[in-house]
C-alpha cells in the first residue's frame, strides 16, 4: 500500500481544513486533500480515502460526544423539546448514513452496484455513452482499503482524531473560562458536538 508520512499527512490535513474554514467547507477540502496528495504522487484511490478518512472518524465521535452532551441536558431537563426534536432528528440522519455505510463496506457487491448505477444516470443525465468499467474499476480498488482498516487500522487515526478533540475542547473551554462565562461539561460536549 501506499504510505504518507506523518509530518506531511497533518500538514496537509490542517491545510485542509484551512481551506474548509476560509471557505470552501467539506468540499473544499477534500478537493484541496485530492490535490495536494495527487501532486506528491498518491493514487486517485489513496488521495480519496485520505481526503474523506477525517471526516469519517470526526462526524461519528463529534455525534456521540454530542448525545453524551444532549442525553445528560435532556435527562435533567435543561433543554427545551425542539432543540431534543433537532438533535434527534440530526443523529438519526448521522447513524442512518453510518450504517449504510458500514452495511456496504461489508457487501462490496453492492458498492460496485450503486457505483456502477450512479454512473449510468449521471451518464444519462449528461447524456453520454455510460460505460461504467472505470467506476467499478475504482470502486474496487477503494475496496481494498476495507480490508486494513477493519483488522486494526482504523485505530491510530480515531486515536488521533480524539486528541485532536480533546485538544480543540480545551481550547474552546479556555476561552470561555477567560471571558468569565466557564461552561458546564455536558454544554460543552453538547456544543462542540
Amino acid at each position: 500500500g501506499e504510505r504518507l508520512a506523518p509530518p506531511v499527512g497533518s500538514s496537509v490535513y490542517v491545510a485542509g481544513y484551512s481551506v474548509a474554514v476560509v471557505g470552501g467547507g467539506q468540499v473544499g477540502y477534500i478537493a484541496s486533500v485530492q490535490h495536494w496528495l495527487r501532486r506528491r504522487g498518491l493514487s486517485a484511490e489513496a488521495s480519496f480515502v485520505a481526503s474523506l478518512l477525517p471526516a469519517a472518524i470526526n462526524v461519528p465521535l463529534c455525534a456521540l460526544l454530542a448525545a453524551i452532551g444532549m442525553g445528560y441536558l435532556v435527562v435533567n431537563r435543561q433543554l427545551p423539546w425542539p432543540f431534543v426534536a433537532a438533535f434527534a432528528s440530526a443523529v438519526a440522519i448521522i447513524i442512518g448514513v453510518a450504517l449504510v455505510a458500514a452495511l456496504l463496506l461489508a457487501r462490496s457487491s453492492a458498492v460496485v452496484a450503486l457505483a456502477d448505477t450512479l454512473a449510468a444516470l449521471y451518464a444519462r443525465i449528461r447524456r453520454h455513452d455510460h460505460d461504467g468499467s472505470a467506476m467499478v474499476a475504482f470502486v474496487e480498488r477503494l475496496g481494498a482499503v476495507r480490508g486494513p482498516l477493519l483488522s486494526g487500522g482504523w485505530r491510530r487515526p480515531v486515536l488521533a482524531d480524539a486528541c485532536s478533540i480533546v485538544g480543540d475542547m480545551a481550547t474552546l473551554e479556555l476561552m470561555f473560562v477567560a471571558t468569565h462565562h466557564a461552561l458546564p461539561a455536558p454544554v460543552l460536549l453538547a456544543g462542540y458536538g
